[in-house]
């Protein structure tokens, strides 16, 4: 086997190699079947070269040459379709036919030189196509898109020149016939193996935006949230400046879920998600936090707290003046207020969850009072309530051992895992023994009442202790109310505030 002979081998079995790892790419979104032009291109490519490597005639440079042709036109169509752009196939057509109708008249001649002038016409068309598309036309375009640009350039001005030079010195052409052995085979490497990054970073991009993203609305979710909140706390102390937290929480938006489906309710949360985003700040980290919850991260509020609390006040209500206008999803015309919580961040603040507690409790409050409410966590008003003096005064003993219960649940002194199953038996005893006592002092419960027992036993075994501390927060506390209820509909003796 003679050197050129191993040469012409060689770049073939890169180029098949390189095929070979094309149809591994999976397309993670695109419908294009880009990947089908590139390994082809790849395929044909080292096709051509391999023909090198058999005994030259006539009829194998011929089809080399139309090989050759159809790697660059077949990378010009995986660029277009790569890059999302319509495919010109008259164009790329006329322009192929046109490329290896004068290859293949100069090879008949035996006109070398023609040969090398109209590959410095085609390849230049072609790459200046591609490069085009993966600079200015290609969206989230990658770090290896680059390279790819980067190559195409490079190979039209090498293309270009070593034409120029032909005509113009043909001694210093002559001095480029050695490099130009080389340029093929490392620009199928580069573009080969930059062609699979690229796909292998846009997968990457997308696993990360999945993991941080809310798929629903496009804003950041919980886990990505928090992470950005963990971060800034230290810029505070470190700058010496105050930020600010916003947790908002939409109002009537359950009746919206129960009247017209989960699938309106669904685009009344992508469309606030979407004022959000237009309204707001780069600077300000939004996010869908759960359900009908957001929150905004101000990340710098000013160096003073009058400043911070001015400033988050008039960013929370613009949150809300962004709901006046009503929603219209398919002929429904809907208004949805919200309410917010605001919580400011000191420079001092150190603990991430006592912070986000500030605000969760902040914005509870605001859900409490009325609707369209804004809440300042330092204005709080703790929550209050006294089961024991609620009820016949036989089983206040057993309503003060719930009450106790209640207070260290959601003070967390202790831990919710065991301890609401112990409340939802205590409650469960309770009701029991209250059925029991009013029978012995002949005030039987109506049948109304137990049924209400009953219901209000079932709504408390159906909390979710996975859930999160607001969540468990704000059902335990609705339980509460629910039980105030209660008790005020049979008017017992009650004495609860929350």
């Amino acid at each position: 086997m003679s050197s050129d002979q191993t040469y012409y081998l060689t770049i073939a079995l890169i180029n098949l190699v390189l095929a070979f790892a094309g149809t591994r790419i999976k397309n993670t979104e695109e419908n294009t079947k880009s990947t089908q032009f590139l390994v082809g291109s790849f395929y044909v490519f080292a096709i051509s070269w391999f023909l090198y490597f058999l005994e030259l005639t006539l009829s194998i440079k011929i089809l080399s040459a139309i090989l050759s042709s159809m790697f660059i036109w077949g990378i010009t169509v995986f660029s277009f379709k790569r890059c999302k752009v319509g495919t010109p196939w008259e164009l790329i057509i006329c322009l192929f036919l046109t490329n290896i109708i004068a290859q293949s008249y100069f090879i008949l001649n035996d006109n070398i030189i023609g040969l090398l002038h109209t590959s410095s016409i085609f390849i230049p068309i072609a790459f200046s196509l591609c490069g085009y598309l993966f600079l200015k036309k290609k969206a989230d375009r990658n770090p290896s898109d680059m390279v790819i640009v980067y190559s195409y350039f490079i190979m039209i001005a090498m293309v270009i020149t070593r034409s120029i030079l032909l005509e113009v010195s043909p001694e210093a052409f002559s001095i480029t016939t050695a490099p130009t052995q080389i340029i093929w085979p490392v620009f199928s490497v580069i573009s080969g193996i930059f062609f699979l990054l690229s796909f292998a970073e846009e997968a990457q991009k997308k696993l990360i935006t999945e993991s941080t993203t809310d798929t629903l609305t496009g804003l950041f979710n919980r886990r990505m949230f928090d992470e950005k909140f963990k971060r800034l706390l230290p810029s505070l102390s470190h700058g010496q400046h105050y930020g600010a937290l916003l947790y908002i929480d939409l109002d009537g938006f359950k009746p919206i879920n129960d009247k017209y489906g989960h699938n309106i309710g669904d685009k009344v949360l992508v469309e606030f998600g979407s004022r959000l985003n237009t309204s707001l700040r780069d600077e300000e980290v939004i996010a869908r936090i759960g359900g009908d919850e957001f929150a905004i991260l101000i990340k710098n509020t000013g160096q003073n707290k009058t400043t911070a609390y001015q400033y988050a006040y008039k960013l929370a209500q613009r949150v809300q003046n962004l709901m006046k206008e009503d929603i219209d999803i398919g002929g429904f015309k809907l208004h949805i207020d919200c309410s917010i919580g605001v919580h400011i961040l000191t420079p001092e603040a150190k603990d991430a969850e006592s912070e986000i507690k500030a605000a969760d409790a902040a914005m509870y409050q605001a859900k409490k009072r009325i609707h369209y409410s804004i809440v300042f966590s330092e204005n709080l008003t703790p929550y209050k309530y006294n089961l024991a003096k609620i009820g016949i005064t036989e089983t206040a003993s057993d309503r003060q051992e719930i009450d106790n219960l209640l207070y260290s649940l959601l003070d967390k002194q202790i831990d919710i895992a065991s301890g609401f199953p112990q409340l939802i038996q205590m409650v469960s005893s309770y009701f029991k023994d209250e059925v029991a006592t009013s029978k012995k002092i002949h005030s039987n419960l109506s049948k109304k009442q137990r049924i209400d027992h009953i219901e209000l036993l079932d709504s408390l075994q159906k909390i979710n202790i996975r859930n999160n501390d607001y969540t468990m927060l704000k059902n335990l506390l609705s339980f509460i109310k629910q039980l105030e209820s209660h008790n005020k509909k049979y008017k017992h003796n009650e004495n609860i505030t929350i």
